[in-house]
């Protein structure tokens, strides 16, 4: 972790908060003259601290006695300012699915093939994932044995990149620093590779390198990765951190953790439905009964609260999103329902056998 707040500077005794909520940093020591960015960083970073703390809308920072000129000219902070320092990137709400092997994109209640090559007839496409910025999507081949990427808003005719080939691919993953993760299930001696600052490497995930690993799905920050492993007991899904180093790209995996013990169901699909929450979808008949548990992606069995919902009918998938919330989407060939605020969205059209958020 890094701090913003200046070398040799540390907070006072106190943080009084008057009546309207505004808590007062002062801080004390020696330290330079701040500049206008380093001040934007270290309110930022307080006030993503501070607003963990109920009833506390603002602060006030001073150092020394002297107030410190909050970005902008106001009088004080925010503490839901700093959005764009965000781990998880922005929140939006846009989708990609497949139809027919084709690429979907769109809002709730609002999809579409795409006018990209990814759109057209006979893209024959068998898994995809949109960026989190929505600007760039992956493409699995069908057949599983070449992925692919191309700019959301390119051309029918636009070439399109090829990231790797020859491999056994699960539907890849994407983090907020825009690094490609994919899972090469090499029947059953798994390996997970990385597209990052324009190049492939494998990255070593204990717990999931070397095994029966059929699906992950990685943060937003690029911290988190979790997957589903296959055993002789049934489906275990583990997890594992990842480790950035001070470049900001990934340095290697930690050791792994039980997110769920193994179970005779059978996982269909997993989707983040919340920062630190996983949605798993599992069948007792495939075409009949589908059950969609949520759990810690850190394993923790307290403290959790998510839920527990049994479907009817041919469930292809999940869709969520790692917001507090909760959002999660049962995805059906023809509609897909927001299993917490219990709305239906017909596909028109569409015969969908994938939908998932952007990231």
């Amino acid at each position: 972790m890094r701090s913003f707040l200046p070398s040799g500077l540390s907070v006072g005794l106190s943080v009084p908060v008057d009546d309207k909520g505004v808590a007062n940093v002062d801080l004390v020591g020696d330290a330079p003259r701040l500049t206008a960015e380093e001040a934007e960083l270290m309110f930022a970073q307080l006030a993503w601290t501070l607003r963990q703390a109920p009833g506390i809308a603002a602060l006030r920072v001073t150092i020394g006695g002297e107030d410190v000129p909050v970005p902008g000219g106001a009088s004080q902070y925010p503490v839901d300012g700093g959005g764009a320092f965000d781990p998880a990137g922005t929140r939006g709400t846009t989708l990609a699915g497949l139809s027919k092997g084709r690429l979907v994109l769109g809002r709730p209640g609002d999809l579409s093939f795409s006018t990209g090559p990814f759109g057209v007839a006979g893209a024959s496409l068998d898994a995809v994932a949109l960026r989190p910025d929505a600007e760039v999507v992956a493409a699995v081949d069908t057949g599983g044995d070449r992925v692919r990427t191309v700019e959301v808003g390119a051309d029918p005719d636009d070439p399109v990149r090829t990231v790797v080939t020859g491999g056994d691919f699960a539907r890849p993953t994407w983090d907020v620093a825009g690094r490609l993760w994919v899972l090469d299930r090499r029947g059953g001696n798994a390996r997970v590779l990385l597209l990052e600052a324009g190049r492939v490497r494998e990255v070593r995930v204990p717990g999931l390198t070397g095994r029966a690993a059929k699906a992950i799905v990685v943060s937003r920050d690029g911290t988190r990765v979790v997957g589903v492993v296959t055993t002789a007991a049934g489906d275990q899904v583990v997890g594992a951190r990842v480790l950035i180093n001070g470049r900001g790209r990934v340095a290697r995996a930690g050791s792994p953790f039980v997110v769920r013990p193994a179970e005779d169901a059978a996982i269909a699909d997993l989707a983040w439905s919340g920062p630190n929450r996983i949605a798993l979808l599992s069948s007792s008949s495939p075409t009949s009964f589908h059950e969609v548990d949520v759990v810690a992606a850190d394993g923790a069995t307290v403290g959790v609260d998510g839920l527990s919902t049994i479907l009817s009918g041919r469930v292809v998938g999940l869709a969520g999103a790692p917001v507090s919330s909760s959002l999660v989407y049962a995805v059906y060939g023809d509609r897909y329902v927001d299993l917490v605020a219990q709305e239906e969205y017909d596909a028109g059209s569409l015969t969908l056998t994938q939908l998932d958020f952007a990231g």
